[in-house]
């Protein structure tokens, strides 16, 4: 699986700008939302040093109105920021009673605005896995416990949650647990790398997914040979209830005709991002239709420094982009 996140990475600056990569496509425009200093106080993200290198936890999820809701696991809560960057308030706070947050991991956040973290708890010696649901008036909520480490959690229109687990010795085994707005479990599945083969090829699950709009299930798979470490396929297989195929409930959808571009994300109205770099500075996002199964457009972008930068969709239709800095994190929306 392509890991899109780093743990480590040198403190450095970084300054992004957005640009054409050649004579046709639009480009990205760069307008910076929110900048916040690293510290422990209500306005601030914590960070975890290591010799010369920091981590800054950059999940961060933007609902459909564009607040922004940013994890902050070393003070242990999730801090609300409106779509202009002005802070609202924080959740959480360190500690094992409701409410509280003890190892942050996850968050996601659904058409209401009402946010949801994985977290893990440890109480008389016992280590508990939470779905904890934040509500309106600060109203909390256990949605569900769970026994494995959360991948990630995603949220459709209906406001369904969909857990992701990842398990194997190579992180060959997907699970997704599915549950109502109410926290009861709807139904659970499970794919292989095995479930998914070609003959001489290797199968790698690139990323399994929800389409926000209709709730189907969606898994993407490259196909690689032995020797070129290169994807000669790329598979969009959906899930099927009445699958009878031993492909572990998914069905072949739709096959990606660009192996260049790399899985991205999701977003709110019903496509899926691939993203392609050009050099190190140069970059593009394509848009993927779910439904009509074809490549719609995409965006052109420089980044003016080659070190780390992360980008994200919102569920407000933006592109969203994250900078760290040695002293502060930067929000910038690009759209």
């Amino acid at each position: 699986m392509k890991n899109l996140l780093k743990t480590l990475i040198p403190a450095v600056v970084l300054t992004v700008i957005f640009n054409s990569c050649g004579t046709t496509g639009p480009a990205y425009k760069a307008t910076k939302v929110l900048s916040i200093p690293y510290g422990e106080d209500p306005k601030s993200i914590g960070i975890f040093k290591f010799d010369e290198n920091f981590y800054v936890p950059t999940d961060v999820v933007v609902d459909p109105s564009g607040n922004i809701y940013w994890m902050d696991k070393f003070n242990h809560r999730i801090i609300k920021f409106d779509k202009n960057g002005n802070f609202q308030y924080s959740l959480g706070g360190e500690g094992t009673e409701a409410g509280k947050l003890g190892d942050l991991r996850k968050i996601a956040v659904d058409s209401f605005g009402n946010c949801y973290a994985f977290d893990i708890k440890q109480t008389d010696n016992k280590t508990i896995g939470e779905i904890v649901k934040f509500g309106e008036l600060g109203k909390t909520e256990i949605i569900a416990y769970v026994n494995h480490i959360v991948h990630k959690i995603e949220v459709d229109k209906q406001n369904n949650i969909y857990l992701y687990f990842l398990s194997g010795e190579e992180n060959e085994i997907w699970k997704i647990s599915v549950y109502s707005p109410s926290g009861n479990l709807k139904k659970s599945i499970t794919l292989r790398t095995s479930d998914v083969p070609i003959q001489n090829l290797f199968a790698d699950i690139d990323d399994l997914f929800v389409d926000p709009t209709t709730g189907n299930i969606y898994a993407l798979v490259s196909y690689y040979t032995e020797t070129s470490g290169k994807a000669e396929h790329r598979l969009l297989y959906i899930y099927s209830p009445e699958a009878k195929d031993g492909l572990g409930g998914f069905v072949p959808y739709a096959k990606i005709e660009n192996e260049k571009r790399e899985p991205f994300a999701p977003t709110w109205d019903g496509k899926y991002l691939f993203w392609e770099r050009l050099t190190d500075r140069r970059h593009r996002v394509f848009y993927y239709d779910l439904q009509q199964k074809m490549f719609l457009d995409f965006r052109n972008l420089i980044i003016d420094n080659k070190n780390w930068v992360k980008f994200f969709p919102g569920m407000d239709g933006n592109i969203y982009g994250i900078v760290q800095g040695l002293t502060r994190v930067t929000l910038y929306r690009f759209h």
